[in-house]
Parts: structure tokens; C-alpha cells; sequence
């Protein structure tokens, strides 16, 4: 008998257990689909809302003094001219490209004189752009020659 109420209790332990993996199962389906409704009800929001944002934004803009739109429109004139700065010092110190955004100051000189700086700890390695025109120390289409003489050329049968 011990052995049948054993193996009773076994059977009824694997059916419960059954049971729970299904009813968990079942939670994360539910849940999914709580999740799942939730995201298209805040999209649905904010599709309501993209129109009234716009308009929002279309009459802060309106809204702002001429005085508002002139600092607005200094602080972006003096950061493209602090840029345009900065670009032109490299230029003219032959700065490589890759190092022209560690360059700080706000005048010309002190710009310069960074730019100086960072040339001594990179050693002065400007970036030569080469002359596609010359192969091999000669121009590569002669002004005298047609295009056929010169691919003859090239291929060592001119």
C-alpha cells in the first residue's frame, strides 16, 4: 500500500507541476498582450498629440520679440564664425585634419599659437594632398598626345 500511495502522490506531484508550468505559461501570454495593448494605446496618444506639438512649437515661435531671434541667430553667427576661425589657422599651419577640433581659443592669436603647440607634439605631419595628375614623376595625359598614344604608352607597346 505505501508503495501505491507513493506513486499516487508521485503522479499528482507531475500533474500540479504540470498545472503551474502551464498557468505560468499563461501569465506571460496575458502579460505580453498587457504590454503589447499598453504600447499601441501610447502611440495612439501620441499620434493625437504629433499634430498639437507641431502647432505648439509653430506659436512659441511666433510668439518670440524680434530681440529673441536676433540673440538666437548672434549665438549661431559666432559659433559658425569661431569655427570658420579655427579652420582657417589650421589651414594656414598645415594642421592634419584629424587634430583641427584640439584647437582652443577664441582670437586668432591664441589659436595660432595653439596651433603651434599641437604642431611641436605631432611633429608637424601635414597632410599633402597628392598631385593625381603626375604618375611616376611625369604628367600622365601629355597635352600633345591623344588618348590611344598614351595608353600605348602605358602599356610599354609606344
Amino acid at each position: 500500500m505505501t508503495d501505491e500511495s507513493t506513486s499516487e502522490a508521485a503522479a499528482t506531484d507531475a500533474e500540479q507541476d504540470q498545472q503551474t508550468d502551464t498557468a505560468k505559461e499563461t501569465d506571460w501570454q496575458a502579460e505580453a498582450e498587457k504590454w503589447k495593448s499598453l504600447a499601441r494605446k501610447h502611440e495612439d496618444t501620441w499620434k493625437a498629440n504629433k499634430d498639437k506639438v507641431a502647432e505648439y512649437d509653430r506659436l512659441v515661435e511666433a510668439s518670440k520679440t524680434d530681440q529673441q531671434r536676433q540673440e538666437e541667430q548672434a549665438v549661431r553667427l559666432g559659433s559658425l564664425e569661431g569655427e570658420n576661425m579655427r579652420l582657417r589657422v589650421a589651414l594656414a599651419k598645415g594642421i592634419p585634419l584629424e587634430h583641427i577640433g584640439r584647437l582652443q581659443g577664441s582670437t586668432e592669436e591664441e589659436l595660432s599659437a595653439d596651433a603651434d603647440a599641437l604642431l611641436g607634439l605631432v611633429g608637424g605631419q601635414s597632410q599633402q594632398v597628392p598631385d593625381l595628375r603626375d604618375a611616376a614623376g611625369q604628367r600622365s595625359v601629355p597635352s600633345t598626345d591623344n588618348a590611344d598614344d598614351w595608353l600605348r604608352r602605358l602599356a610599354g607597346r609606344g
